[in-house]
């Protein structure tokens, strides 16, 4: 199972019924933004070491894609 970021929820919320073509794709653009801006603050935040579920450590990187997705 995938989580969905803040930033992805909102996205899927507020992109449903965008007021025109202009307005959709510079929503596009101010949310492919905020994606990489909340991805390099969590990064920051766990200082890019987890565990999983057996105790193995896992890489930032690799947390992210997998709890979210790599496109995430």
């Amino acid at each position: 199972m995938k989580y969905k970021t803040a930033i992805e929820w909102l996205e899927d919320n507020l992109m449903v019924n965008p007021f025109s073509e202009k307005d959709f794709t510079n929503n596009v653009k101010i949310f492919k933004k905020a994606k990489k801006m909340e991805k390099q603050q969590m990064r920051e935040c766990y200082e890019n070491v987890f565990f999983n579920d057996s105790g193995s450590e896992l890489k930032f990187e690799q947390y992210y894609n997998e709890t979210y997705g790599k496109d995430a």
